[in-house]
């Protein structure tokens, strides 16, 4: 395999017969689903869709987000997911910025994308996903060739272009060759335990990298099987998949599985497949592990990474059985990876600096048409994430935060994810926000925005008194803000900017 396009049809070769991907009661196999693609491969290229234009794809968790990737794959075009939760504005500004040849959309949201579109001078070709007429997409690939497209495609070539969240100004558009991405794949099959035989549970959504690339394409580059989960996460409907169809392997959060696993019924479900569970984007609290262990009788796997690095470490089952909950892990066998100082220099144990990965080896090729940027994230050969992780035991690491959103107060550092992690094991917290506010002493305090459970009341002093208890008097919070809820943006992420300029902008702590 060299290609993206390369994986299903190596499959279709070897295992023609087995289920490829479900969703609902609709099943494709390996061979189904690599006629579906070469079709929609013709589709594209008889649309003009040639090597390094843009198709994207605008669409909830289906099978044909699996077709519309490789079938861009084949034809050498790069894949853009867009994220179904951006507004009109945000979707065009990242088509016009991405020169979007194609977009490929459902039904549900093409007049999102009309709105979207209505600004951009060169307007991108359109298809509808679903539907009867005869313009979109499933008309055309039944009445399309069943033969491949004979294009020839650049393994080192960008495959797809992820863009950024944007927490911090205009998202960005993340380059990822084809090869960077079976680096991607390789590291998790050899450290992730994915196996030909797996049943892969996919309720993340596609258009993020976890769910299409951490889930959907590892699984078929394994050539094992994908259940997708389409809609809201909810506990009896994912129980009942994982007996239906005998679920081996979750990628889930831990917020899902404590969805889970305080539902009623979930004694009532035979949970007996289930082997191994993913999670990322946070630590898992142990007494929410060891509920689920018990449930489950699963094995758990931590992975960390970032769009431009890929994956970089992964926490196996048994680093879960024997080290401290707040390790991270340690680098896939296959990255290279080093947490150096301000000056460049390797961290030694115990020492926190940033995070940064071996371009050579994988990540990503650099940012859409954006210069400076690329220039301030890959130097020297290698790419910066802008975490920071401390040095732990063993060649571990524990992520302490983004950089950028270190607070400095006086001579100390303070990492808001170390307090935020406190926070949230207070019983009436539901949520919480950790930034730094001006102060007239220190350059900068800590401030906390939480959120209340359901029922529950919270006073500052009792929130004071419990960090005291258990964080490191000079990195409490104090300042405390109450809130009904925090802002997000599209993906999901608090967006900490909004929650910093009220006091920045006026100068003082007091908003």
């Amino acid at each position: 395999m060299q290609t993206l396009g390369d994986i299903i049809e190596v499959h279709a070769r070897t295992t023609p017969d087995r289920a490829a991907i479900t969703l609902g009661d609709r099943t494709l196999t390996y061979d189904d689903l690599n006629r579906r693609t070469h079709r929609a491969a013709q589709v594209l290229f008889s649309a003009g869709i040639r090597p390094g234009d843009r198709v994207a794809l605008l669409a909830e968790n289906c099978i044909d987000y699996a077709v519309v990737c490789h079938a861009a794959a084949r034809v050498g075009a790069i894949f853009l997911p867009l994220n179904v939760r951006l507004s009109a504005g945000e979707l065009g500004w990242i088509i016009e910025n991405a020169e979007a040849t194609m977009v490929v959309a459902e039904i549900g949201y093409l007049p999102t994308l009309d709105l979207a579109l209505a600004g951009i001078e060169t307007r991108p070709k359109v298809l509808s996903l679903d539907g009867d007429a005869e313009t979109d997409l499933p008309s055309r690939i039944g009445a399309a060739p069943a033969g491949p497209v004979e294009v020839d495609v650049d393994p080192n070539a960008a495959a797809m272009m992820m863009y950024t969240s944007g927490t911090t100004g205009f998202p960005k558009g993340v380059l990822f060759s084809h090869r960077a991405y079976f680096r991607l794949y390789d590291g998790l099959l050899q450290d992730g335990d994915f196996d030909t035989d797996d049943v892969v549970h996919l309720a993340l959504p596609m258009f993020h990298n976890a769910g299409l690339n951490g889930a959907l394409n590892t699984a078929l580059y394994a050539g094992a099987r994908v259940v997708i989960h389409r809609g809201s996460f909810t506990a009896p409907e994912i129980l009942s998949q994982i007996e239906a169809h005998g679920i081996t392997f979750g990628l889930w959060v831990p917020t899902n599985l404590a969805i889970l696993l305080n539902d009623p019924g979930i004694g009532t479900y035979d949970l007996s497949s289930m082997r191994k569970v993913f999670y990322g984007g946070m630590t898992i609290d142990p007494g929410l592990r060891a509920r689920a262990e018990a449930v489950f009788d699963v094995d758990f796997y931590q992975v960390y990474g970032s769009t431009e690095c890929g994956n970089i470490t992964i926490l196996r089952p048994e680093d879960h059985k024997r080290l401290p909950p707040d390790v991270t892990g340690r680098p896939f066998g296959n990255v290279g990876m080093r947490v150096v100082d301000e000056a460049g220099r390797d961290c030694g144990e115990g020492g926190v600096g940033e995070v940064i990965v071996d371009a050579s080896k994988g990540g990503m090729i650099g940012y859409w048409r954006n210069p400076s940027a690329t220039a301030e994230t890959l130097r020297n050969g290698w790419i910066y994430s802008g975490d920071l992780a401390r040095i732990k035991p063993g060649g571990f690491i524990h992520v302490v935060d983004r950089k950028k959103d270190m607070i400095v107060s006086g001579a100390e550092n303070i990492y808001p994810a170390e307090v935020e992690a406190v926070v949230m094991r207070h019983p009436d917290v539901a949520e919480v926000a950790v930034f730094g506010v001006p102060d007239a002493t220190y350059g900068e305090t800590v401030c906390a925005a939480v959120v209340t459970r359901a029922g529950r009341t919270l006073s500052p002093d009792d929130l004071d008194a419990f960090c005291l208890e258990h964080l490191a008097r000079y990195k409490r919070p104090r300042r405390w803000v109450v809130a009904e809820s925090l802002p997000r943006n599209a993906a999901g992420k608090v967006k900490k900017g909004e929650l910093r300029a009220p006091y920045w902008d006026s100068g003082s702590a007091d908003p």
